[in-house]
């Protein structure tokens, strides 16, 4: 029976972050988003259709899913939804920039 540690795999990855600054503070988030996030973002792609505006629940959805509560709290402070939208958009950008630079699994 073939036996793999995907954890001791993904300990052995180089997990980087994304530096992102907001009002003044610098927050990191992971380099690569959740693969729930990534699940959600092609559902609502192939309804809505690439680059279709997010209601306001699918925003904060999306924004919950990549900073913690406490860091969403604290930027909501300091931000309009708007602002917190394009935000979102520039995250989500980086991330996948990050996904396709790290190719395949085992390259």
């Amino acid at each position: 029976m073939s036996f793999i540690d995907f954890d001791s795999f993904i300990q052995e990855s180089e997990q980087k972050s994304i530096q992102i600054k907001v009002g003044g503070k610098n927050y990191a988030i992971p380099a690569a988003p959740r693969a729930d996030l990534m699940l959600k973002v092609i559902s609502l792609e192939q309804r809505k259709g690439k680059g279709a505006e997010l209601s306001m629940q699918e925003t904060v959805d999306m924004l919950e899913g990549i900073f913690s509560s406490e860091t969403l709290v604290e930027i909501s402070k300091k931000l309009s939804f708007d602002q917190l939208t394009q935000l979102l958009r520039l995250v989500i950008e980086e991330q996948s920039k990050s996904m396709t630079e790290q190719g395949p699994v085992g390259k």
